[in-house]
């Protein structure tokens, strides 16, 4: 749907889809609602505002009206996950607009092609605008809808090469109220804004209504220390939140203070504030470089930039300038010639006399390094499961409170109690049934797994996602830099005899060692001159590939005035290369483009002959060249099989011409008619963590996807290489087409080609005898037919480990299985029974998504296991797909590239250590996927820690609860020490250390439970909470039954006698209770450690333990007075010992319900049969959709 779309809500408002998921929705302040509301707030201490605060939907129902977004005051803009935003609609005059906004109030526009920007006549105009999220959303009246503020669009090359000639210091302040100014600012709210913004928290309010009652109830001690311990955790919050805040804010302003040098249009140069600048201005380079304060796209000159900021790449990139064209610019498209704000030019190269000169595209937010703050700022809302059903069992915690409300309700009117006691009672069950400490004692566990995350040098900026860690049930890893070595290394060149007639052309012998090639080798030549390797301070840099390439050939780059390298484009040869009299000049270069994929230079050589280069993927250099060599598929294919990356090399004489015609001509007429010289073989190995740690997700059943811009082949090579695809799996290649039409072809189970001194029918080997029959020859040498296999024979006779050689004449012709084979009955009868894999490219993914049906789509993506050739915008695409089946998706990669991927993904982990992968949720500083299951195991302990937690203080709530009630209709209640010793020493300490347990060390194939209400959690509860209430019940009987026991006899119905037996009795027994829960939920295996590994939980337990039953035996002088405890005496003493029994059946009891019933195949039956059963995940009904039809994938007709 477009962005621009209205939809009719049927109450007069409407609403616009503005990207992203997100929608905006319009709305007009009503002055006699929000009087009223603000007189209501007011009435009522302010709880309606505070209500209107937390929701939204409230707040507007309160105050305003439904509106339509022509006439509203107020948007609303709700997220794709629900979170809604409340922004002011502001409008301001204004004396010029872009053509795309202009509306003067005479509706007359003046257009100045020099800027593509257009005025009001009268200067009569008026913006109409919100801001979201640190973007700036304007009225268009064109399309009536909002439209965000992005800088120069819809704007093609030409216009900005030829057209733009700069903007003078009037037009540039009419155009900044637009765009506004050039920073990216970073608020950082003063201590008291923060704080207001902490303690208006849900949970901090809650916190304040506890301790007022508590005080109101002359409960002050807890109350005293909760105070106390908010207080330490609001000023460390604080602290924190500021700290980062200021950091973030220095990271943003970073380079964003310093005169910058302009073009004006009458070809003046004057300085300027780079916080003035405005998309449309010319920026001029200074010769010394600088770091580019915004988004530029060069139109004059060349610029030697660093962008590890961004990519983390620390190779310089070369950016050369835009080339005049009708195509439309496009930042991501055309970003060889766009210098990306915060990046640093450390090179500028200019003709003589010129300085390098570029547009300013985009500025402030809306710039690269703008939208990765934003990305930090407003990260990405995932919803986990578990916190909501949280609120639901707190919600159902609070239902069993209200029968104890209203029971206590009775007890209390029926014995003549005031209503200030009755309302003190009541409300005092609210806060022990839905503890205060609750939230916080929630993230116990995450904050102790990102601690130990970061001791392993991984580091988590989102920590409500290591939870998501422990549900991952795929990861998609990037190939290069992840999986295998950064670095390529140039193993070997396959060339091709260099004859007149071309159809004559066959293959060579492979050369390990290129400088051996004639020095008249074109395809030694194009090595030597197809890069953009450059000088940077006396050393060559540049692409690690060409890097590689061009020191193999062993000739030497010179790049004359080298000692004044920011002006050498005034010679006509930038750069030359030479070996011994040979001197070739780099006259033009076509840069490398991901959706060209290849790139081109073309040359001059003393005797002044032309000549062009062009290198890059075989299958986009094929089309190119006029013939290729008819075994080309089949030597290609034998090495991209193996793992290897190859590239393409092809040349072309060029008709002489002028050095400034050439830097005219197209790239088209350059890169066609070439003549094809050879391959070059690189060699790209895995990383040594690579296979251990795919083995370990594989045996824990987590999907391992491969998500990478390389080659199909190389990367199929790669997954069988790193065990991603077991060796007995097939795989099915999908191709889509924009028809809508997919074909599917089976790559049968992969055999190794025989080795040199193998004799044919060897282990592994498929053989084509000569009576072109394909047969498979098992160990035993006995051949099979296989018929009716339609194929496509890869050639290969050797491995590559040993010298690679290519035999034509071989009796029979050993074929690699890694072919496609389409789908037929037969092949169909081969895949019934076994594992298969789909494998496609990112243009089959393209069409895919937009042209299949989306049941189609689904079913590939259930199946997949390779993407190659994924731009970063499909890599994101794969990542929410997955997500839309119900996957707990990861992502590890290694570059801004993936960015996208990394903040999409439930858990994305980045490899980089660029400033761009901040963004990302986790940052592994170990360069490996080594990280992956460091941060699963943490997770699902996390997880597992969570629920224990969340259970005990489900078990806490209620046995207190219990408790409280079991003492009110005994005409008593626990003293407020002994509440303390419960609340603060007991629960606390055990909270806290009970998050402090380890992961255990080997991933296993069982997953952590994610959700809390499920019917073996409730059980589980439900029993322990039977348990406690009747080893009270019993206690207390007992108590009751001993002679000397006399009840406790208030004198009023508001009095409570604390001093007594039976609060002795029920304090002394629970407290043990709220430690033996405590044990029975800290289970270890699978996901921890054995509880008596956490020491510090295991020493606290004792001592408590201890403690707990010298108040219940011996509880001597002040310490018994203190508690109002009944002091020990002969008579009373064998009833002490006997009270012992009670906390030792319950924690038997608790043992056998916990461990043997909640988990049995009973109980497991019953919930079936009465409780309501999570729908399966929709990647599992997928999975058994495809188990079940037989007939798919389709048989090709």
């Amino acid at each position: 749907m477009s962005a621009y779309t209205r939809l009719s809500q049927g109450d007069g408002s409407y609403t616009q889809e503005i990207g992203d998921g997100a929608t905006v929705k319009g709305y007009r302040t009503n002055g006699l609602k929000l009087t009223c509301f603000w007189i209501i707030s007011t009435l009522f201490c302010g709880i309606p505002y505070l209500v209107a605060r937390w929701l939204v939907e409230w707040r507007l129902k309160l105050t305003c009206v439904p509106s339509d977004l022509r006439s509203s005051d107020i948007v609303v803009i709700t997220e794709e996950g629900g979170d809604a935003t409340v922004c002011d609609v502001k409008v301001e005059s204004i004396s010029f607009l872009p053509d795309e906004f202009a509306t003067s109030r005479n509706g007359v526009q003046r257009q100045n092609s020099r800027t593509r920007l257009c005025d009001a006549e009268n200067g009569d105009s008026v913006i109409k605008y919100f801001e979201f999220q640190h973007e700036k959303y304007i009225w268009d009246d064109k399309k009536d809808a909002f439209r965000k503020i992005e800088g120069l669009v819809d704007i093609n090359c030409q216009q900005i090469v030829d057209e733009f000639r700069g903007l003078g210091a009037h037009r540039r302040t009419q155009l900044r109220q637009i765009y506004g100014f050039n920073e990216i600012y970073v608020e950082v709210k003063g201590y008291l804004k923060l704080l207001v913004d902490e303690v208006l928290n849900p949970f901090y309010i809650f916190q304040v209504f506890s301790i007022i009652l508590w005080s109101a109830d002359e409960y002050y001690y807890y109350g005293a220390c909760v105070v106390f311990i908010s207080a330490g955790s609001i000023v460390i919050t604080l602290y924190k939140t500021r700290e980062q805040a200021q950091t973030l804010q220095e990271m943003a302003m970073k380079g964003t203070d310093l005169l910058v040098c302009i073009r004006n249009p009458n070809n003046e140069e004057e300085e300027i504030n780079c916080r003035d600048l405005v998309p449309g201005d010319i920026l001029l380079i200074p010769p010394e470089g600088l770091t580019m304060p915004c988004d530029v796209v060069l139109t004059q000159g060349n610029c030697i930039v660093n962008e590890s900021m961004l990519t983390g790449e620390s190779i310089p990139v070369n950016k050369s300038a835009l080339v005049s064209s009708e195509e439309l610019f496009n930042c991501d498209i055309h970003k060889k010639h766009v210098v990306f704000c915060g990046t640093e030019v450390i090179q500028p190269r200019f003709y003589a006399g010129n300085k390098v000169s570029s547009v300013v595209v985009r500025t402030g937010f809306a710039t690269q390094k703008g939208q990765l703050i934003r990305s930090i700022l407003h990260p990405k809302d995932v919803a986990f499961k578990f916190y909501s059903d949280a609120l639901k069992f707190v919600f159902l915690l609070f239902c069993m409170a209200a029968v104890g409300m209203v029971y206590c309700i009775w007890l209390y009117v029926d014995r003549g109690a005031t209503w200030y006691i009755v309302l003190v009672r009541v409300l005092d069950i609210v806060t022990i049934v839905v503890p205060p400490a609750l939230p916080a004692a929630m993230t116990v566990g995450t904050l102790n797994a990102q601690s130990r995350l970061k001791k392993k040098k991984i580091y988590c900026v989102s920590p409500t996602r290591i939870n998501f860690c422990g549900k991952l049930n795929v990861v998609c890893f990037d190939k290069t830099g992840t999986l295998t070595e950064e670095g390529l290394n140039l193993l070997c060149v396959v060339g091709v005899n260099e004859v007149e007639e071309e159809d004559e052309r066959e293959f060579l012998e492979p050369v390990y060692n290129p400088e051996q090639l004639p020095i008249a080798s074109q395809l030694l030549r194009g090595m030597a001159t197809c890069h953009s390797l450059t000088y940077v301070k006396g050393n060559i840099v540049g692409d690690p590939l060409d890097l590689k390439m061009f020191a193999g050939t062993g000739w030497n780059l010179e790049e004359p005035n080298t000692g004044a390298e920011t002006s050498r484009f005034d010679l006509l040869t930038p750069s030359v290369v030479t070996s011994g009299d040979v001197q070739l000049g780099i006259i033009r270069e076509f840069d490398f483009t991901p959706h060209l994929q290849r790139m081109s230079v073309v040359t001059n050589s003393i005797n002044r002959e032309m000549v062009a280069y062009c290198k890059g993927a075989p299958e986009k250099i094929r089309p190119l060249c006029k013939s290729v060599p008819d075994n080309y598929d089949k030597v290609l294919d034998s090495f991209t099989m193996k793992g290897f990356r190859v590239l393409a090399l092809g040349f072309k004489r060029v008709e002489r011409m002028s050095w400034h015609k050439l830097q005219k001509v197209k790239r088209d007429v350059i890169e066609s008619d070439l003549t094809f010289v050879g391959f070059l073989i690189m060699q790209n190995s895995l990383k040594p963590a690579t296979i251990p740690v795919i083995k370990d997700l594989n045996s824990a059943k987590i999907r391992c996807v491969m998500v990478t811009g390389d080659n199909m082949l190389t990367a199929l090579s790669v997954a069988r290489e790193c065990c991603m695809i077991p060796s007995q799996d097939n795989v099915i290649i999908v191709e889509a087409f924009e028809d809508g039409t997919v074909e599917y072809k089976m790559a049968a189970t992969h055999y190794e080609a025989i080795e040199e001194d193998e004799a044919p029918g060897a282990s592994n080997t498929a053989i084509i005898n000569n009576n072109g029959d394909l047969v498979r020859t098992p160990g035993d040498g006995e051949e099979e037919q296989v018929p009716l296999v339609e194929y496509q024979p890869v050639t290969a006779t050797r491995r590559l480990s040993k010298r690679f050689s290519i035999d034509s004449n071989a009796e029979d012709t050993v074929i690699d299985m890694e072919k496609l084979i389409p789908i037929t009955d037969v092949v169909h009868d081969v895949l019934e029974g076994s594992n298969y894999h789909f494998a496609m490219t990112g243009k089959s993914w393209t069409c895919l998504r937009e042209n299949c049906s989306r049941t189609e789509l689904q079913r590939i993506l259930a199946k997949g296991a390779i993407f190659a050739r994924m731009s970063p915008d499909c890599k994101q695409q794969l990542v929410e797909s997955l997500q839309e089946i119900d996957y707990t998706v990861g992502m590890c990669g290694d570059g801004a590239n993936d960015i996208c991927a990394l903040t999409q993904a439930h858990v994305g982990i980045s490899l980089s250590e660029a400033e761009a992968s901040i963004a990302a949720p986790f940052t592994s500083k170990i360069a490996d996927i080594s990280c992956v299951p460091k941060v699963i195991l943490e997770g699902r302990c996390a997880l597992a820690t969570s629920f224990s937690i969340f259970k005990y203080m489900a078990l806490y709530s209620m046995v207190q609860f219990a408790s409280v009630l079991i003492l009110y209709t005994n005409l008593t209640n626990l003293a407020d020490l002994q509440f303390l010793w419960i609340d603060l020493v007991i629960t606390c300490t055990v909270t806290i250390v009970m998050g402090r347990i380890q992961p255990v060390t080997t991933l296993v194939s069982k997953r952590p439970m994610a959700s809390l209400v499920s019917f073996s959690n409730v059980f589980s509860i439900l029993s322990q909470i039977l348990v406690c209430v009747a080893v009270q019940f019993g206690a207390l009987m007992m108590l009751k039954s001993q002679r000397w026991f006399v009840p406790v006899q208030p004198t009023t119905g508001d009095d409570l006698e604390t001093l007594c037996w039976e609060s002795t009795t029920i304090f002394s027994v629970s407290s043990f209770q709220y430690l033996i829960v405590a044990v029975i939920y800290s289970k270890g295996p699978p996901f921890r450690k054995s509880f008596y590994t956490n020491v510090e939980f295991l020493l606290s337990c004792i001592v408590l333990t201890g403690c707990t039953a010298f108040l219940l035996v011996y509880p001597i002088g002040f310490v018994g007075r203190w508690f109002d405890l009944e002091m020990p005496t002969l008579e009373t003493q064998s009833f002490r010992f006997i009270l012992i029994m009670f906390p030792a059946i319950n924690l038997v009891a608790s043992f056998i319900f916990e461990n043997f019933v909640s988990g049995s195949k009973i109980v497991k039956r019953l919930g079936k049969l009465i409780w309501k059963q999570e729908p399966k995940s929709q990647y599992k009904l997928l999975l058994n959709e495809i188990e079940n039809d037989k007939y798919w994938p389709p048989v090709k007709t």
